[in-house]
């Protein structure tokens, strides 16, 4: 089965950029660099003020950089349909996957919203403790609504996490099913014309920054998973994992441990002395706890960074696979427009 109906939706989960509702034509000004998760895209176009630009995005690394000014609700534009495969997968199925992708993507925003308030609230208790002064009317009211709105992202998180369970399992029952044959009809009469061009998806941008688009092949057309990229998330010399694996994943690597629950991700810093290897081993939660799941060899460049997803193996629950992006620091080049 392909690897991206073990995907998606991903994600972003610390980093996956929360799109609130209601502010689809804000103005922001982003940079942003894109990669299909499934096959090439090529002669996709982006809308931006009256003109559409074009963009060839590929399977194997990111595109180069574009520069976007305008609504916070960015549209991509299809390429002509005389490329598109017909869908090989039964409607059933379809249906399934894009449930789990909308639970997987609802709960990766959660978790950067989870994320970024905590750190928020973390420096304002901070900030509030140096100052060597009783806490305002103002300070408490406000860590108050923090404590609130943390409470209300935990009740979130937990009711995804379940959505995306179950979702998950309705996809590995459809899968494990014998596809039916289908019948070949004569072909008879004029060809059929063929459709006009039209929207194939949009992503919106929480503010103005740079960002990674992951797209990934939903239906007759894609969705965006749209991660937000900077040094602070994904740093050059570090390796980053995406879980969708629907468990908790461990990864050991050099006397240290990163934790990560299902649809979030996380990112380890290189350690040691330049260009030697390290080794990420895996661990997926089990019956009997953590066991060993997968072990990747990276090599510790400083100017390169890895971004990993770990999918499930529906054939084998303990096995863990991976599919890897290397993302080399590139030469300043004036930004694409």
């Amino acid at each position: 089965m392909r690897l991206t109906l073990a995907l998606i939706g991903i994600v972003a989960a610390v980093g996956l950029v929360a799109q609130p509702a209601g502010s689809e034509r804000e103005p922001v000004r982003v940079r942003f660099r894109a990669l299909s998760f499934d096959e090439p895209i090529p002669d996709a176009s982006y809308l931006m003020g009256d003109r559409l630009h074009r963009i060839n995005i590929p399977t194997d690394g990111f595109t180069p950089e574009y520069a976007y000014a305008g609504p916070n609700n960015l549209r991509f534009v299809t390429i002509d349909p005389r490329t598109k495969k017909n869908p090989s997968l039964s409607p059933e199925l379809q249906a399934a996957l894009q449930r789990l992708r909308r639970a997987q993507a609802a709960t990766l925003q959660i978790s950067q919203e989870n994320e970024q308030t905590t750190e928020f609230l973390q420096q304002f208790q901070l900030r509030t403790g140096e100052d060597n002064r009783p806490p305002t009317s103002g300070d408490l009211a406000q860590i108050e609504a923090l404590h609130r709105r943390l409470q209300e992202l935990g009740a979130a998180l937990a009711g995804n996490f379940k959505e995306t369970e179950e979702a998950n399992l309705a996809v590995l029952r459809l899968e494990a099913m014998p596809v039916p044959a289908t019948p070949t009809a004569p072909q008879a009469g004029p060809k059929q014309a063929l459709l006009p061009s039209a929207p194939t998806t949009d992503c919106t941008f929480s503010k103005d920054g740079n960002y990674l688009l992951i797209f990934y092949a939903a239906g007759n057309g894609y969705q965006v998973m749209v991660l937000e990229d900077n040094a602070g998330l994904f740093p050059f010399g570090s390796h980053q994992f995406i879980n969708l694996t629907g468990k908790a994943i461990e990864i050991r690597s050099d006397g240290r441990r990163l934790p990560l629950k299902s649809n979030t991700r996380g990112t380890i810093t290189n350690l040691g002395d330049d260009y030697g290897y390290s080794l990420r081993e895996i661990f997926a939660e089990g019956p009997d706890g953590l066991a060993p799941g997968y072990t990747l060899r990276t090599l510790r460049n400083p100017e390169l960074r890895t971004l990993t997803f770990l999918l499930p193996d529906p054939g084998d629950p303990q096995t863990i696979r991976c599919r890897s992006i290397e993302d080399t620091r590139a030469a300043k080049a004036p930004t694409k427009r």
